[in-house]
């Protein structure tokens, strides 16, 4: 007779995609965006919070084509400071494109558009 397993031992975290799991971690999305921007054949940079960086800049930037481009990245139903989002206006204002990205699902989407986005410039 099979046995149903128990919870996790107590310190393990929860099988992902189980409901009532907490949504992953942003360094896990921000991890996931890099890796997908690698297989596009772009090279992004993470902006690491220390004493040396801009306070509120954002999470990731890279280029697409000669086009500097900045993302901010949120775990899904959080939204940028009001910090984040002046950050995020000052990039846009000198001729960045910006976004506020919550999933993989949605920086694919958005990377997908780039080239429309670009074009309308």
């Amino acid at each position: 007779m099979a046995t149903r397993p128990g919870p996790p031992p107590s310190g393990y975290p929860p099988p992902r995609g189980r409901p009532g799991t907490p949504p992953p971690r942003e360094k896990s999305l921000q991890n996931s965006c890099l890796r997908i921007l690698k297989e596009r054949g772009l090279t992004g940079r993470k902006r690491h919070g220390d004493a040396y960086g801009v306070a509120g800049d954002p999470d990731l930037y890279f280029l697409c084509g000669r086009f500097h481009v900045e993302v901010e990245l949120k775990r899904p139903g959080e939204e940028p400071t009001p910090l984040q989002r002046l950050r995020l206006a000052e990039w846009a204002k000198a001729g960045a494109i910006t976004r506020v990205i919550h999933s993989t699902t949605e920086f694919r989407c958005f990377l997908d558009e780039l080239p429309a986005l670009i074009g309308a410039l």
